[in-house]
């Protein structure tokens, strides 16, 4: 599978949990991609590299898409001393997609996106 064109939907889902970035990031791994976030577990094809945060990790999904790349970043939100840690979770994913289903598509990927992030949102421990 290539990387996607110039032409890809874009698809970016933002949530702040009161955590650091390194707890943010292990509870999106066990939450989300290997407990599939509330949404069932996922299939796993490839693990990655586990010494490299799993980079690598090819999971199969249910769309008929071209390609497709995704990025999370775990960014700490500036606070005060008084004020827990905030970080921002931002799951970014260019993907391309049969024309005709590019809109159902997209907007079915930003829901579960979306869902996913707030479920780990509301189980993080």
């Amino acid at each position: 599978m290539s990387l996607p064109t110039e032409n890809a939907s874009r698809i970016t889902v933002t949530v702040d949990v009161p955590f650091s970035q390194q707890k943010a990031f292990e509870q999106w791994i066990q939450l989300v991609w290997l407990d599939g976030g509330g949404m069932g577990s996922p299939t796993i094809e490839e693990e990655g590299d586990m010494k490299a945060h799993r980079c690598g990790c090819i999971r199969s999904g249910p769309f008929p898409i071209y390609s497709h790349f995704a990025t999370v970043s775990f960014n700490c939100k500036e606070s005060s001393s008084l004020e827990p840690e905030v970080t921002q979770i931002r799951w970014q994913c260019d993907m391309d997609i049969p024309f005709l289903l590019r809109w159902p598509v997209a907007g079915i990927t930003y829901i579960a996106f979306r869902c996913m992030l707030l479920y780990q949102s509301k189980y993080m421990k």
